[in-house]
């Protein structure tokens, strides 16, 4: 849980770094397991949307279990898998790829 957080946190301030570009981006965050994440952990994560994709098919785009809890996903508004971030990706290089693919991308959500 703990990486969890950390992404978390990383993936909120990214957004609020992309300005008025912010309302591009969402944040989801998909639970692979039957664990349901307390209401309080729900909570701090406020404006992340949160689902349950153990048999969803999604999961099968993502090559291991293990990997699908260590990388981060950047995915556009119609579902094409466009970036996957590493364990311990740099935050400021990860805000320079975000902001390069939004400037470039013509997707709204």
């Amino acid at each position: 849980m703990k990486l969890a957080r950390r992404n978390y946190i990383l993936c909120a301030k990214l957004r609020l770094v992309q300005g008025k570009e912010k309302h591009r981006i969402e944040r989801l965050w998909l639970i692979n397991d039957d664990v349901v994440p307390n209401a309080e952990l729900v909570k701090e994560f406020e404006g992340t949307l949160v689902v349950n994709s153990k048999d969803s098919e999604i999961l099968n785009f993502i090559e291991t279990a293990e990997l699908q809890t260590k990388h981060i996903y950047l995915i556009d508004p119609i579902g094409n898998l466009m970036m996957r971030f590493p364990e311990n990706v740099d935050g400021t290089k990860m805000g320079h790829d975000i902001k390069r693919l939004l400037h470039v991308s013509q997707l709204e959500h």
